[in-house]
C-alpha cells in the first residue's frame, strides 16, 4: 500500500503527503490551544497536517508559552505609575520659601472603644489620581509589596521571601517543638500555620455539620464547603466558590497543558495531576497503612482501604504518613 497519497490538510486545506500528525496527543493539544477549538480524530474526521501548518503551530505554541510565563513573572512592559507621577509633580520651592518636611503620622485605630496611635516606622504613600488613570488600585499595591527573587527572577509578595529563599538554599531553620514531631520548616509562618493546624488542644465545631476540628485554620479551611456556589463558568455553567478554582477549570476548556512529563512527554492542566501521573512512572506509593502493608499512590483507594479493613482507626493525612515515617526512621537510626 503506498502511503505518499496526496491529501489535504485539515488546517489549510492544501494537497499535501499523507500523514497521522493529530493522532498524535502532545501535537493535537497544542494545536487546540491555538484554536480554542476541539479537534475530533476518527473515521469522519481527518488527521492529515502538512509540514507547514505543523511549524505553524509549534512556532505559536511556543510564542503563546512564552507570553504566558512572562506575564506570570512580571515582565510584561508597561509604563509605571510612578514614571508618570513624576511629570505631575509639584513644582520646586524658591529659595525664598522655607518648607519644613511634613512627618508621616501614625494612622489612629480603634481597640476596645478607644482611639491608640499605631507606633510604627513605616511611611504610608498614598496613591494618586495620576497613579489611578494608567493602573488599577490593586496592580498598585501588587507593584508596591511585590520584589523579585534574584535568582530564579520570580515576583512574589514580601511576606513570602523568607520561605522562598531558604527554599533556594536548602534550609529549613524553624522545626517544630512538639514531642515527636520533627518538621522544619522555611519561614516562621509556615511553623506558626502547622502549629495551629496540628498541634492546637482547642476544639472548634462547625456550626453547619457536627464535624470538630483542633484549629481555626482547619475549621476555616472546612467552612468552604457550605459556602454558596456565586461563581459560575460562561461554557458548561459549572458553578464554584472563589475565582482560582474557576481560573484552573478553564483551563478544560481552553486545552491549556503546561505541566509537561519529563517522563513520557505528556501534558497536564496543573501540577497536582502531574505529580499523581509522575508517581505512575517512579513507583511511588506515598499513602502507606499504619496496620497492615498496604500502600498505594492515591489517597481515595487509600481510603477506601481504611474504611473497609480498619474502621476504628483514623484516617491520617498525606503529612501525618510522611511525619510518622520519618520519626520511625529516626528512631530506628538512633537504636
Amino acid at each position: 500500500m503506498n502511503t505518499t497519497l496526496d491529501s489535504t490538510c485539515r488546517l489549510c486545506l492544501q494537497t499535501c503527503d499523507f500523514n497521522n500528525r493529530l493522532d498524535e496527543r502532545n501535537f493535537r493539544e497544542k494545536a487546540q490551544d491555538i484554536l480554542v477549538l476541539h479537534l475530533k480524530v476518527d473515521a469522519e474526521h481527518i488527521s492529515i497536517v502538512c509540514e507547514a501548518c505543523q511549524a505553524q503551530v509549534e512556532s505559536f505554541f511556543l510564542f503563546k508559552r512564552n507570553c504566558r510565563r512572562n506575564e506570570k513573572l512580571g515582565l510584561n512592559l508597561k509604563p509605571t505609575a510612578y514614571a508618570i507621577a513624576a511629570v505631575f509633580c509639584d513644582p520646586e520651592p524658591s529659595p525664598h520659601e522655607v518648607v519644613s518636611p511634613k512627618e508621616p503620622s501614625p494612622k489612629p485605630y480603634k481597640k476596645g472603644g478607644r482611639r491608640y496611635r499605631r507606633i510604627t516606622d513605616r511611611v504610608y504613600k498614598r496613591i494618586t489620581k495620576e497613579q489611578l488613570a494608567t493602573c488599577t488600585r490593586k496592580e498598585l499595591y501588587k507593584e508596591r509589596y511585590s520584589k523579585m527573587c534574584e535568582i530564579c527572577g520570580k515576583s512574589l509578595n514580601s511576606n513570602y521571601v523568607e520561605d522562598h529563599m531558604n527554599r533556594h538554599r536548602g534550609v529549613r531553620p524553624y522545626p517544630c517543638n512538639a514531642l515527636d514531631c520533627g518538621a522544619k520548616f522555611c519561614s516562621s509562618m509556615a511553623l506558626r500555620c502547622h502549629t495551629a493546624r496540628r498541634h492546637s488542644d482547642g476544639r472548634h465545631p462547625c456550626p453547619q455539620c457536627s464535624k470538630i476540628f483542633t484549629s481555626t485554620v482547619a475549621l476555616q479551611t472546612h467552612s468552604r464547603q457550605h459556602e454558596e456556589k456565586t461563581i459560575f463558568c460562561e461554557i458548561c455553567n459549572l458553578g464554584v466558590r472563589i475565582p482560582s478554582a474557576l481560573k484552573t477549570h478553564m483551563l478544560v476548556h481552553t486545552q491549556q497543558r503546561d505541566h509537561k512529563c519529563e517522563f513520557c512527554g505528556k501534558a497536564f492542566y496543573t501540577k497536582h495531576v502531574l505529580a499523581l501521573h509522575r508517581r505512575s512512572h517512579t513507583g511511588e506509593r506515598p499513602f502507606a497503612c499504619h496496620v497492615c502493608d498496604f500502600s498505594h499512590a492515591h489517597r481515595i483507594l487509600y481510603v477506601k482501604h481504611m474504611k473497609k479493613f480498619h474502621p476504628g482507626e483514623a484516617i491520617r493525612t498525606l503529612a501525618e504518613i510522611q511525619r510518622m515515617a520519618k520519626v520511625q526512621q529516626r528512631n530506628a537510626t538512633g537504636e
